[in-house]
């Protein structure tokens, strides 16, 4: 599911945690957190990790951890991932 905001926190605090994950890759969202005019760059994902926490009333690790699990469940059995699986997921995933 995808979900098109003008202002990601409410959507930060509403989705379940079996299914957050993050990602980094719109320019413009990154003026929310640092509210500047710089661009979002894929380095900055720890930042918008963070700022869920912080949102969420939790913990980087703790988010970290949930957007990890949930990403192993997602690709887990996807047949086109075999061949690079092993690099992407660890071997008690």
């Amino acid at each position: 599911m995808r979900l098109i905001s003008q202002n990601p926190r409410p959507i930060a605090k509403l989705f379940p945690d079996h299914l957050l994950l993050t990602e980094k890759d719109n320019p413009g969202a990154f003026k929310w957190l640092n509210k500047n005019d710089g661009i979002g760059m894929p380095t900055a994902i720890q930042n918008v990790v963070d700022k869920v926490a912080e949102l969420r009333q939790s913990t980087p690790e703790r988010i970290e951890n949930l957007v990890h699990a949930n990403f192993s469940r997602m690709i887990k059995d996807d047949p086109w991932l075999d061949q690079i699986r092993s690099r992407l997921l660890p071997s008690n995933s």
